[in-house]
């Protein structure tokens, strides 16, 4: 039982990650990046 409550929470994690990466993502598509990623160029 917790073997799957461990892998039932990495994939919360991983999932995590990956949608807010690709939040970051799509907002930066959007053309209104924060200042830290328009001063990288």
């Amino acid at each position: 039982m917790l073997i799957a409550i461990g892998i039932i929470a990495a994939l919360w994690v991983v999932v995590f990650f990956v949608a807010r990466w690709r939040w970051k993502q799509w907002q930066n598509s959007e053309g209104s990046p924060p200042d830290d990623t328009r001063q990288k160029g």
